[in-house]
């Protein structure tokens, strides 16, 4: 891994990149946008969460400030576990991956 410094212009929030990430679920009964999820997820792994449910329950003990900073619209419900876990499942993983390496 190189330890050469990212150019400012090149970087940009995890919350944009995951925007980028095609949603592999059906239109019909979305409920929560796949970036929201994707970044609740991924606070949830930095916060050492290791499974779905841990991700999920710490999803639910977040402020209403952090929620709405990650995305999810004020008043609106946590995604639940099985959502997570459906929207993680459907994902390209080579694609998502390329996308959060870049």
């Amino acid at each position: 891994m190189s330890s050469a410094p990212t150019p400012a212009l090149s970087r940009q929030p995890l919350t944009g990149v995951f925007a980028t990430v095609p949603d592999p679920r059906h239109r019909r009964g979305v409920r929560h946008r796949l970036d929201t999820v994707l970044a609740l997820a991924a606070v949830g792994v930095l916060a050492g969460c290791r499974t779905l449910l841990a991700i999920w329950e710490h999803a639910r003990d977040l402020t209403p400030g952090q929620l709405r900073d990650l995305g999810l619209p004020q008043g609106r419900g946590v995604p639940s576990e099985s959502t997570i876990r459906r929207a993680l499942a459907g994902l390209d993983a080579d694609d998502f991956d390329t996308r959060v390496a870049s």
